[in-house]
């Protein structure tokens, strides 16, 4: 057995004593997350119509 294996079996069974709660994504929660990816990518396009009106591209600032 090499040392990069049995550095990794001893970090296993170290990780494995850790407690990790086993969490669940409610329904709740994910419409939560999707409505902040909304405006997120909401605000995302009107900084780039902002940036096209910058350069008098008026008709990109509206695609």
């Amino acid at each position: 057995m090499s040392k990069n294996t049995a550095a990794r079996k001893a970090a296993k069974k170290i990780a494995d004593r850790i407690p990790r709660p086993k969490k669940k994504v409610t329904w709740p929660q994910a419409r939560a997350f999707s409505v902040h990816l909304l405006t997120a990518s909401g605000s995302f396009l009107a900084f780039l119509s902002l940036v096209a009106a910058s350069e008098q591209r008026w008709t990109a600032m509206f695609w």
